[in-house]
């Protein structure tokens, strides 16, 4: 069920350039799709998505996977993209919450 703000990148001689943004979905399944990218948009099998940059809080982008199959039907509006996750999905066992406290021995001071 997750949803995403993602963009298409891939390497080119001057390094990393940043494409098409769309949404990234889960499907409960190993792949995801990345939608809402136009026909007009560049895409390549091989690609890596990222978080888009403008949608994140992040000081760098968040590396979510690469395109596993692009295709454009005829007349189609937007790209038919599956997305290989770059981490499977994790069965947590045990979850640990670590939080603060105020140490009540600790005087308080003006």
């Amino acid at each position: 069920g997750y949803r995403g703000h993602a963009q298409l990148a891939w390497q080119s001689p001057d390094g990393y350039v940043f494409g098409a943004e769309g949404i990234l979905e889960g499907q409960g399944t190993d792949v995801c799709r990345l939608t809402n990218v136009a026909a007009t948009d560049a895409v390549s099998v091989g690609d890596e998505i990222y978080t888009a940059q403008r949608a994140s809080a992040l000081p760098f982008p968040m590396y979510y996977g690469q395109v596993l199959e692009a295709e454009l039907e005829p007349g189609a509006l937007f790209w038919k993209i599956l997305v290989k996750p770059a981490a499977a999905q994790i069965d947590m066992q045990k979850v640990q919450i670590l939080t603060t406290r105020r140490n009540p021995a600790r005087a308080l001071g003006n």
